[in-house]
């Protein structure tokens, strides 16, 4: 497995302090703060409210089209896992305080800061970052790259594109698993539904970073549960997907509904 140590890494005071773990790092600290100062001028400035953000969300639903290919695509992706899901901080166990656990800091809430979500990046098309599967480093804010195989890969975004009814060619896909240990001890018979609920939180912060980055976000209803077990190396009966979303640029006016994307795992099969 390749690690892409600090690929992204973004100005904050609270900047994850990142190992160099191969020679394929990649610094961008040099873009962020000018792509956010040029995102939210584009859209009206910092102090947007978040009702106008979600009216710009609304017109994102159904788009024709979604690519990272314009501007800087990787360091924008990077902005937006490092704002919307990166490790803020961690609160060590305390035991004898009444919290017998490590409790996750992240952008969005969570029920006893539980942290059980993890986040896993399939790639078609974003510039200067090559296609294949990714998985998060949300503490250490950078991307591993997973030993995946080609048609898990198009598998993965063959369900996507499904889920859009065939109307949106997948460039970037962000899936959402949920490691179930961290909940089930604590609220035993409610942890699978206290995780969907997570899911809609971090839904929603996507949404709202990615509008006010001009982005285009997009959450499915629907994925493969099963070919990402197998992409991602996972035991499903301890870390399952629960989430689907795709990113990309906000679409020119004027596109119809995208044809380019083969279904090349029916064709595959036929």
């Amino acid at each position: 497995m390749q690690y892409l140590s600090g690929l992204f890494d973004c100005q904050s005071s609270k900047e994850p302090k990142l190992d160099d773990m191969s020679s394929s790092r990649i610094e961008l600290r040099e873009h962020v703060q000018r792509l956010v100062d040029r995102a939210v001028e584009s859209r009206g400035g910092r102090n947007r409210s978040r009702g106008a953000l979600r009216h710009d969300r609304e017109l994102d639903r159904g788009h024709p089209s979604l690519g990272l290919g314009r501007g800087d695509p990787r360091a924008q992706l990077g902005e937006l896992l490092y704002r919307a899901a990166r490790v803020r901080g961690i609160v060590p166990a305390d035991p004898e305080g009444g919290l017998p656990y490590d409790a996750l800091d992240r952008p969005f809430p969570s029920g006893g800061a539980s942290g059980e979500l993890e986040l896993y990046v399939t790639v078609v098309r974003c510039e200067d970052l090559a296609p294949g599967v990714y998985h998060y480093d949300a503490a250490a804010h950078g991307l591993r790259r997973l030993g995946a195989s080609e048609q898990d890969r198009r598998e993965l975004l063959t369900a996507a594109w499904r889920a859009t009814a065939g109307r949106v060619d997948p460039q970037v896909l962000i899936t959402i698993t949920s490691r179930f240990g961290r909940l089930s001890w604590k609220y035993s018979a409610i942890a699978y539904a206290l995780t969907l609920k997570h899911v809609g939180v971090l839904y929603q912060t996507l949404y709202l970073v990615a509008t006010a980055m001009g982005l285009a976000p997009c959450a499915l209803g629907s994925g493969n549960a099963d070919v990402a077990a197998r992409a991602f190396g996972l035991d499903w009966a301890t870390e399952s997907s629960v989430g689907e979303f795709l990113i990309g640029s906000r679409p020119p006016d004027g596109h119809g509904p995208a044809t380019a994307f083969a279904n090349v795992v029916d064709a595959a099969r036929s």
